[in-house]
């Protein structure tokens, strides 16, 4: 059956073929009928295809016309020798609008124009094959009765076939060479208005990506070309960045990002000001609109929600400008307040998101890689981390989303630039990719994903060590975010088993913030045994192994007086003895409105400041990295479990062996205490016979309260958990007197005691007495206890 022609479609055994350039199917044609036939008009800026083509709002992007428009005109400075402007951004910024406006004012100004914009949806617009006819066609009309039409049309008479060789031949022939003979007629490098200005809108969605690079190339390569400005919009996708990139167009070049330079809030607000009085004017439903709808918490969610990203406030205006509905309910549906019943909010700008997503080469590894950056955004981590965390080689990151630069962005982070972030251009893009119903295949399923993500971060933490300028603090710190709310699947309990919990220690211990990992991952061995007795061995292990790790630290604790008393403070909750205080420590979670909140005895500036047995000798106050794990599970997990499973295992002269807790320890603690009451400010000498002896039970404390046979002091969310020096002198004495019967023979101790009992440190009241008569007559009882105990009095 013979192929059967109707316009520009070839219909041949039921298959349908788009005839792209019909120029030379009469050799009768005129030149003039040849070049009409090579354009696409649904690429003209006026073309009825584009009817209501997006523009800019009247009064915004301004900055960024004037400054495309004096760069056209030579009057940008340095960039004026620059004959190609690349206007880039992300996907939904609003370039179309700006190229579309800036061939409008042209034209008002009586510029020469030529433009072709491209679409991926239609087939005479979405490849390369049409773009110099459709310019050369809009020269042509734009020069009449000049050298310009003269040589266009010598060019295609002395080849018919013009409009079948290259784009480069073609661009040569019909556009560079007549116009630079005509400007040259005009004795200017540089037209002054009217001049021209070619625009090319979107060229990433030129279909055919070897296309893209080559349409540059013949852009930058023409002599002739250079006299000629020309705008290129389009998202900085991998061949278009690589080819402005290269050193052949490093020099014709100049660059206008899209970026927050140019106010595009204070714009994307006046946008949606404008749209909203308009819809409160001319609705049908306008009555039912209070004057002061949207209000400015609704409007300020629009303007988080549209990132700097025009297409999201277009597709809400639109939406909610329905003339069927009203439009306070579907801004609401907008924003998810309430059901938008079927009617889909974004449509186009889901089919957007869609579109990128389907240029991914592996959509699986890049939604895995995005249901771990949403998890952990509030503390980024960087590429090459992600990447060790989830196995993938490295670079791949890169790799993955080369062709997603339209909605992800990696950018050096702003403390370390060597560090490189994933960063999510539109805010409204996770939105699409967390509701199943608007992602649809590519869903990301954050429940699902982030157990899978724990796993990830376990095997990691265990597997290696931390590295120098690396997301290590963060990695540490978000294991916590990524517990949260986590479901306990078979691979996160086999996960936790596995764990090499000395491994992880031995490396990760001296780092910031462990704690911050050690913490949660113990909540998550307690929460495996209570909901599931049978998993109870998983707990148990680890456990084990990290009491097995703390006995290498052990004899260095117990070797230092400080280090001594710091451990001993954590794994005893002292306030049931009635001279050590109940700290106790409020919350308020903001997502509640019940109040929490945790007791506990240990001050964190008692915790010593002294590493590996030493002083710092620049006083800065730097924790033992073991002492600030174990003072961290003390001070947030009260009543610890993990602590009372340790103090009982010390506490057992049967296990510990050497290591169990016993009158020794207690005698080093109780040396810390008058080393610490010694630092405290130095307070004056005080000698013991000057005290009265009947005195009473304790002493009175401003702003402590002594309840239920315990001292408790309320403290501040907002508080460090450290004291000032009086505090800590009351609370330091009530721990030597729980101390002193406790200890063995220390001879440090019994001559710190002997040089006590002549003059011992003592704090003044305001009044100038001295303050706690009370504590400190106790203390002598049992300093003259502990001394006759071993004969030295």
């Amino acid at each position: 059956m013979p192929p059967m022609i109707s316009g520009n479609i070839v219909i041949h055994n039921g298959q349908f073929t788009q005839v792209n350039n019909p120029s030379n199917t009469s050799s009768t044609s005129t030149p003039v009928e040849k070049l009409a036939r090579a354009a696409a008009p649904n690429a003209f800026h006026n073309s009825k295809e584009r009817f209501d083509a997006p523009k800019c709002h009247p009064n915004t992007r301004v900055a960024v016309l004037d400054h495309i428009e004096d760069w056209a005109h030579g009057r940008s400075g340095e960039t004026s020798s620059k004959s190609i402007m690349w206007l880039h951004g992300p996907a939904g910024c609003g370039k179309s609008a700006i190229a579309q406006t800036t061939v409008e004012r042209c034209l008002e100004k009586g510029v020469k124009l030529a433009a072709f914009f491209f679409n991926r949806f239609d087939p005479s617009r979405n490849h390369s094959r049409q773009l110099i006819g459709t310019l050369a066609y809009q020269v042509y009309t734009a020069f009449p009765e000049t050298d310009v039409q003269r040589l266009m049309l010598s060019a295609i008479e002395d080849d018919p076939l013009i409009f079948e060789r290259t784009i480069h031949h073609q661009f040569h022939a019909l556009i560079a060479h007549p116009l630079y003979v005509y400007l040259s007629s005009l004795h200017s490098e540089r037209p002054s208005p009217p001049g021209i200005l070619i625009v090319i809108d979107g060229l990433d969605e030129c279909v055919e990506r070897r296309s893209q690079q080559e349409i540059l190339e013949v852009l930058s390569d023409s002599e002739y070309a250079k006299m000629i400005p020309i705008l290129i919009a389009s998202r900085p996708e991998a061949e278009i960045t690589s080819s402005f990139d290269s050193m052949n167009m490093k020099d014709t070049h100049t660059r206008l990002a899209l970026d927050y330079e140019y106010q595009t809030r204070a714009d994307i607000k006046l946008y949606l000001h404008d749209s909203f009085e308009k819809i409160k004017s001319n609705h049908p439903f306008r009555r039912y609109l209070s004057s002061s709808w949207p209000d400015d918490k609704l409007l300020a969610t629009l303007l988080d929600k549209s990132s700097g990203q025009f297409i999201y406030a277009a597709s809400v205006v639109k939406y909610v400008g329905s003339i069927r509905h009203r439009p306070d309910h579907r801004l609401e549906a907008a924003l998810h307040l309430r059901p938008h019943n079927g009617d889909l909010p974004f449509a186009q700008l889901d089919s957007l998101y869609t579109m990128i997503l389907q240029s991914a080469l592996d959509v699986e590894k890049v939604c895995r890689i995005l249901s771990f950056h949403f998890i952990a955004k509030y503390g980024p981590v960087p590429c090459s981390t992600i990447e060790r965390i989830l196995s993938y080689d490295e670079g791949e990151i890169d790799i993955l989303f080369c062709d997603l630069q339209a909605v992800v962005e990696i950018r050096p982070s702003p403390t370390r630039s060597e560090n490189r972030l994933l960063h999510v251009v539109h805010a409204s893009f996770e939105d699409y990719l967390i509701d199943p119903e608007r992602s649809k295949q590519f869903h990301v399923d954050i429940e699902q994903e982030r157990p899978k993500n724990l796993v990830s971060i376990m095997q990691y933490l265990s597997s290696y060590g931390p590295r120098p300028n690396d997301g290590n603090t963060a990695i540490l710190i978000l294991f916590g975010a990524f517990l949260a709310h986590s479901v306990v699947s078979c691979e996160l309990k086999q996960a936790a088993f596995s764990f090499r919990m000395q491994h992880f220690m031995q490396y990760w211990a001296p780092h910031n913030n462990v704690s911050q990992f050690v913490r949660p991952f113990f909540r998550l061995l307690k929460r495996l045994t209570v909901e599931n007795s049978s998993d109870s061995h998983i707990e148990k292990h680890q456990l084990k192994l990290f009491i097995s790790f703390l006995f290498e630290h052990l004899e260095r604790f117990y070797a230092d007086d400080g280090l001594a008393l710091s451990l001993m403070l954590i794994l005893f909750h002292l306030g049931s003895h009635r001279y050590i205080p109940m700290i106790i420590r409020h919350h308020l979670p903001s997502y509640s409105i019940l109040q929490t909140y945790t007791v506990y005895s240990c001050p964190a500036n008692l915790v010593s400041p002294r590493v590996n047995g030493k002083i710092p000798s620049n006083g800065v106050m730097r924790k033992d990295p073991i002492l600030d794990v174990l003072y961290h599970l003390y001070l947030f997990d009260e009543p610890s479990h993990f602590l009372g499973h340790l103090r009982t295992f010390l506490l057992d002269p049967e296990r510990p062996g050497e290591y169990v807790i016993g009158p020794d320890t207690y005698a080093k603690a109780a040396l810390g205490c008058f080393k610490k009451i010694c630092s405290l400010h130095h307070p004056e000498a005080h000698v013991w016979h000057d005290m009265l002896l009947e005195l009473g039970e304790d002493d009175h404390f401003e702003t402590w309260r002594f309840d239920s046979g315990h001292w408790m002091f309320n403290i501040s969310p907002q508080s460090n958990g450290s004291f000032g020096p009086s505090e800590l002198y009351f609370i330091v004495l009530g721990y030597l007197i729980f101390f002193l019967p406790r200890c063995g023979r220390l001879d440090a101790l019994i001559a710190e005691c002997l040089r006590s009992k002549v003059s011992f440190p003592v704090p003044r009241t305001i009044y100038g007495g001295f303050r706690f008569p009370i504590r400190r007559w106790h203390l002598y009882c049992e300093i003259e206890a502990y001394l006759a105990r071993f004969n030295s009095a």
